[in-house]
């Protein structure tokens, strides 16, 4: 059967030169397909690779990072399964996953034949329009989310910068984050740890205080039904950048 490999979020894939490789091989190999050729005895040619170039700025240095080409969000390639083969729903691959980068979802053609139909019914219900068309509507809130984590970071410095949230606490809360079932539940795991019995009066943690105030403010609550925990996960990174850089000026 054919199944589809389709880029949810850009990909990087490091190649041997210290760079990235934005062939269809290399994103092949990544995915362990490496075997498998796209569009194979297809006359009609389905799978498409698109490419984004992005950079940053260096703040510990005060300098332009180098610009980098990536495999964009929203590139395919189309497979035809030579065997009996079990594929997940979603694999990562390539580096800079912790930063949202290097998912991929892969979905049996079938499936995406069944999303079509569903949306030509313009009376259905939203979950019966497939998976598929979830994670395409979801694309542009995720590049949307990305923007607004970077930017509250960038412009909330006082809610982590302090002795409150260290470096190793970054790494507790990110276990705290990826623990939880739902938005609803990580604020009462958060609720839970945050009063803690001493000689019977309860204390409020200074740490998971400051942590409950960048939930708050960091605008996790707007995508509390969808990609919350990615918002989170990506402010989480940034601070241990930002802890780790500060170290280093030391």
């Amino acid at each position: 059967e054919s199944f589809i490999a389709a880029a949810v979020s850009d990909i990087l894939i490091p190649d041997e030169m210290g760079g990235y490789d934005i062939s269809s091989t290399g994103l092949r190999k990544a995915l362990g397909y490496e075997a498998l050729e796209p569009d194979k005895d297809r006359r009609r040619k389905c799978s498409a690779l698109k490419y984004r170039t992005f950079s940053g700025f260096n703040t510990q240095w005060n300098m332009q990072k180098p610009s980098v080409r990536c495999i964009a969000s929203g590139s395919t390639l189309v497979f035809t399964a030579e065997e009996d083969m079990t594929i997940p729903e979603i694999k990562y691959i390539g580096a800079k996953q912790n930063e949202g980068f290097g998912k991929v979802m892969l979905i049996p053609a079938k499936t995406l034949k069944a999303v079509s139909e569903a949306k030509e019914a313009a009376s259905a219900p939203a979950a019966e329009k497939g998976q598929l068309a979830e994670y395409i509507g979801r694309n542009s809130s995720i590049v949307e989310m990305r923007k607004a984590a970077i930017e509250f970071v960038e412009k909330n410095t006082d809610l982590y910068s302090g002795e409150a949230i260290s470096k190793s606490q970054v790494g507790r809360f990110v276990l705290f984050i990826k623990q939880a079932e739902s938005y609803d539940d990580l604020r009462a795991l958060l609720r839970k740890d945050m009063i803690l019995q001493d000689d019977k009066e309860k204390h409020r943690s200074s740490s998971i205080e400051a942590f409950e105030k960048i939930v708050d403010c960091s605008g996790a609550e707007k995508y509390r039904e969808t990609i919350w925990r990615d918002h989170l996960l990506l402010i989480m990174t940034l601070i241990k950048y930002y802890k780790r850089r500060k170290e280093n000026e030391r």
